[in-house]
């Protein structure tokens, strides 16, 4: 559950501090005490919180309208606000105001000729529809509205719509809708095996750079086909080493037929959509590994014929990076042994292990959700088309299945051996009504959040929950769809929250 980005007692005085301040306008204080009506309404774009004292007929009242942007939970800044109130009887009053008085703060003097029950609706800045307001009741005189029934809510939350734009506090409406839970599973980065090669020398001897030039390092990028060094191979002249050189050309010629037979075959199958495409990096990389193998023992043949002493070049299958060098300059390499290990990291693979017990809820081609350990980024989709590889069959010692996830990894983000973990989206649930993880806050080990029931007030809700994935959960009890809940800024209400952490302001306005 997340926690606040401020020291509480750093929030607590911030808050004191914008509620206590000038709003260097004009000199309308007022507080939540009698006497003061408060209405809020949400558009889709839009929060609109309007206080006013009683309205009479015919007198002439000041109605205070603060208007937030619901995508920031900001005030908002320039344009004109609209006001069109209907009488029950037909008669229409609209009242444009071209301006805030302040940031957020539109101050609207008003009269309505009738008294009875006003419908309102209003238009906000760039807004596409109207908000509506509950019904105002208009007295026919001072008396009548002195004597107006408020009632405040004691238990009530309050946070002022200045406090509320500082601390960035927003909400948002619950809905029911259709939620995939997940399960999560420990899971690690692996290099796809067409993108991590070993370059072994065929034959033995010495290890050199190419040229004079520096022997490729770890961290050296290199090309298909670029020279990572040159084995110098002994040559003794006789008959045995001409035989075996023989043979070694032989072989490195039909392994060499055979890769590009391959890559033809892998190259039709792709183009038919028979095969995916790293079938075809896969044989391309086999026909670079045969190549080297096949000049290898061509230069070798050379040397056994009187020819000068073989610099055999050790090339790179694949572009990448080179990992490892397990040889140095100028030490002696047997046959067949690993000297170059060349890594391609723009592509990985995701491995995961899932419990026997999970598998029953899996649908046949999961999607999943990547979790980095630690924070290192937000979640990333992967969509069931990213999906490599489910097992067909369980490890009979771990009781899991592992599945497999190709991913981008351009931005050099994953590391090869990285632990990581994967939400498996589970089978669909329809209707459920869900929360944003971050509307989440821990009381005591229990879950609660806090609902925004009028502009500038909230309830505690504790709450019941059910599944969930990296973003959202499933509420079982505490609240219902249409709710406000505040999501971004809840520690700031939580504190609000506490009888002793901040004393009672009203606005200055």
């Amino acid at each position: 559950m997340r926690a606040s980005r401020f020291p509480l007692w750093i929030v607590a005085a911030l808050i004191v501090l914008t509620g206590c301040r000038d709003g260097g306008v004009d000199d309308h204080g007022h507080d939540h005490e009698a006497g003061v009506l408060q209405m809020t309404a949400w558009s889709s774009t839009h929060e609109i919180f309007i206080e006013f004292a009683p309205l009479v007929a015919g007198v002439a009242s000041d109605l205070l309208t603060h208007v937030t942007d619901l995508a920031g939970g900001t005030p908002v800044t320039n344009g004109a606000f609209a006001y069109r109130w209907t009488h029950p009887q037909g008669q229409v009053v609209e009242i444009d105001t071209p301006a805030p008085r302040r940031d957020g703060l539109y101050v609207t003097a008003t009269t309505l000729p009738e008294p009875g029950l006003w419908a309102l609706e209003v238009m906000a800045p760039g807004a596409t529809e109207p908000a509506i307001l509950p019904e105002v009741r208009v007295y026919g005189n001072t008396h009548a509205a002195e004597h107006a029934p408020i009632e405040p809510n004691p238990e009530a939350v309050v946070l002022l719509k200045e406090q509320q734009w500082s601390f960035g506090v927003t909400s948002e409406a619950l809905a029911l809708g259709a939620f995939v839970p997940s399960v999560e599973i420990a899971a690690v980065a692996e290099a796809q095996p067409d993108r991590r090669t070993v370059v072994s020398t065929p034959v033995a001897g010495r290890l050199a750079p190419d040229g004079g030039r520096t022997l490729a390092s770890p961290g050296t990028r290199v090309d298909a086909g670029d020279v990572l060094g040159v084995i110098l191979a002994p040559v003794a002249g006789d008959g045995a080493d001409l035989t075996q050189a023989t043979v070694a050309l032989v072989r490195a010629e039909s392994s060499f037929a055979l890769a590009e037979a391959e890559v033809e075959r892998a190259r039709s199958l792709y183009e038919a959509e028979a095969a995916p495409a790293r079938r075809v990096r896969e044989a391309e990389a086999a026909l670079a590994e045969a190549r080297a193998d096949r000049l290898a023992a061509r230069q070798l043949i050379g040397a056994n014929n009187g020819g000068p002493a073989p610099e055999l070049p050790l090339l790179a299958p694949i572009d990448g990076l080179v990992v490892d060098v397990t040889t140095a300059v100028g030490e002696y390499a047997a046959a067949g042994a690993p000297v170059f290990t060349v890594l391609d990291p723009s592509h990985l693979w995701v491995r995961g292990w899932i419990p026997e017990s999970a598998l029953s809820d899996l649908p046949a081609r999961p999607a999943a959700l990547l979790v980095t350990p630690g924070g290192n980024g937000p979640p990333r989709d992967l969509p069931s088309d990213d999906l490599i590889y489910l097992a067909p069959e369980l490890d009979v010692r771990t009781r899991t299945a592992s599945i497999v996830y190709a991913i981008d990894n351009t931005d050099g983000r994953l590391r090869v051996g990285q632990s990581l973990s994967l939400r498996l989206g589970m089978t669909r649930v329809e209707n459920a009504l869900t929360i944003p993880a971050e509307a989440l806050i821990d009381e005591q080990g229990r879950p609660v959040v806090f609902v925004q029931t009028g502009g500038e007030t909230f309830a505690k809700h504790p709450l019941v929950l059910g599944e969930s994935d990296a973003r959202r959960h499933v509420v079982l009890s505490g609240l219902a769809a249409g709710d406000r809940v505040v999501v971004s800024g809840a520690w700031v209400v939580k504190l609000a929250s506490a009888d002793d952490a901040i004393p009672a302001h009203g606005h200055t306005h």
